[in-house]
């Protein structure tokens, strides 16, 4: 019976060792080119809170994950895995399904539009995708994460009211990303209800939202946020529609939270309401 081939090369690993086609430095019996490096927990993204006097506050959102990854010294490439740990209905068929963090894309803060546009901020968001990160695949599995800083994440399983668990793991070989030991330290992220986007907007960054009653101050902010305004929350904190995120805010998110104020649910249903989903 052949043994592990850690690097798929055809050859099992005692096999590489022996020949000294790969190294084994540490003498633990697994070729060095398959040694997983020790990947750090994500962060979340905290800010102070300008209502309780709290110092820091993670953010929540209604329909994105923002956090940082990456930068481990002793690690080439890393990929970011997300699972839906409990979603709420209708997606919640959705529980358990891990997906993977794609390739980011440079979006402007500018409301109306995703594309840089000069005068305004840029955030990376990157969007989940079904496909494992398979070694070699840039979008995915990559050495500069942490180049990034914050990172959005969004998908339209990403939605209110939900919990996710985060976790990087080494992807230069296929065996560390089958390997459940491989994987960071979960981050577990939240987001917040239906329509609750900020706290408290009486001074620059609004604060986290801290659960209904939806109120006017959530509209406000989601209308500050469409024109641009200088002390309005970004982007990432009032892009509610559509059910897959166009990272722009206009009028429709707005009534989007209009709606949850008046007491109506959340309005999108899963694309694949049965069979394997979101990934086959």
């Amino acid at each position: 019976t052949l043994g592990p081939d850690c690097n798929r090369n055809g050859v099992p690993d005692d096999c590489d060792i022996r020949d000294a086609t790969s190294p084994d430095d540490d003498g633990n019996g697994i070729p060095d080119e398959c040694d997983c490096c020790d990947s750090s927990e994500p962060r979340d993204l905290k800010i102070p809170d300008s209502v309780g006097g709290n110092p820091l506050t993670t953010v929540t959102t209604n329909r994105t994950l923002i956090l940082q990854a990456g930068g481990d010294p002793t690690c080439t490439r890393q990929a970011i895995r997300v699972i839906f740990k409990n979603l709420a209905p209708p997606y919640d068929l959705w529980n358990g399904q891990p997906m993977w963090v794609g390739e980011p894309v440079l979006t402007s803060e500018k409301g109306s539009t995703p594309i840089p546009t000069e005068g305004f901020a840029n955030k990376y968001w990157a969007e989940l995708v079904c496909d494992a990160a398979t070694p070699g695949s840039f979008g995915r599995c990559r050495d500069d994460w942490a180049s990034f800083g914050d990172l959005h994440i969004y998908h339209e399983g990403i939605m209110p009211g939900s919990q996710y668990e985060i976790q990087v793991v080494d992807c230069t070989v296929q065996a560390c990303i089958d390997d459940a030991s491989a994987y960071s330290t979960p981050l577990q992220l939240s987001t917040s209800a239906f329509g609750d986007t900020v706290r408290d907007c009486a001074k620059t960054l609004c604060s986290p939202p801290e659960g209904p009653p939806i109120n006017v101050v959530d509209i406000l902010a989601t209308l500050a946020a469409f024109a641009s305004a200088a002390d309005a929350p970004r982007k990432a904190r009032v892009d509610i529609e559509p059910r897959n995120l166009d990272r722009a805010i206009n009028v429709a998110d707005a009534l989007q939270v209009i709606r949850a104020f008046a007491g109506l649910p959340y309005p999108f249903a899963p694309s694949c309401p049965a069979g394997p989903c979101p990934c086959p």
